[in-house]
């Protein structure tokens, strides 16, 4: 048994342990996964509990197997736990958004299926457009160098996003009339203002 594998298996110990120990013990959570993904450590590792060497080629399914062979946790969980630490959360969203991989005649492979399904049905085999997961994926996909600011912290992945023009810029506007007029004139420069009263002096005359 090589002492790759036992390390293996005692980190992935140590997350499943993480995410069932409460507040101090998440705290570690994404640092311990960011190790996990960036050594492959979950593709192979010794189970000490089953006595046997257990492999993985859908991360997904590492993290949805049942224990003792996987982490038998919920990706949604799992993802949540990872929005405190950016690169974590990249690395994470990279990782959950490949290919599904596995033995496809296994129970466990069969029980992913299922899971994955639900999931689908649930609205978490995707990133939605609002996340931070969808921005850090579509950054690193289409802006690869305002990624790399996003997860270096220069950006927010939502300020990311705009510069990338992936997002408009918003604002918010108080319903109330003088608060409103407030903070058009904070936003938008006399041109822009001047644009705002004809489109609603036009509206105002069709209506």
């Amino acid at each position: 048994m090589s002492d790759t594998l036992l390390i293996n298996g005692t980190i992935i110990d140590s997350l499943r342990d993480a995410i069932n120990s409460g507040e101090v013990g998440i705290n570690h959570v994404p640092g311990l996964m960011k190790r996990i993904i960036k050594e492959g450590m979950w593709k192979k590792r010794y189970v000490k509990q089953l006595k046997e060497t257990v492999e993985f080629d859908s991360f997904v399914d590492f993290v949805t197997t049942p224990p003792f062979k996987g982490l038998g946790e919920d990706l949604k969980l799992i993802e949540a736990l990872m929005k405190t630490d950016r690169e974590a959360l990249d690395l994470w969203t990279e990782v959950t958004t490949g290919k599904p991989g596995g033995d496809k005649k296994s129970e466990d492979y069969k029980i992913n299926v299922s899971n994955r399904n639900n999931d689908k049905s649930n609205g978490i085999d995707r990133p939605v457009g609002t996340t931070k997961t969808y921005a850090l994926r579509k950054l690193r996909k289409d802006a690869p160098e305002i990624h790399q600011r996003v997860i270096q912290g220069d950006l927010s992945p939502h300020a990311g996003m705009i510069e990338a023009g992936f997002r408009k810029k918003t604002i918010t506007i108080p319903i109330e009339p003088s608060a409103a007029a407030k903070a058009l004139l904070n936003h938008f420069q006399r041109e822009d203002l001047l644009d705002i009263m004809r489109i609603i002096t036009d509206g105002l005359t069709d209506g």
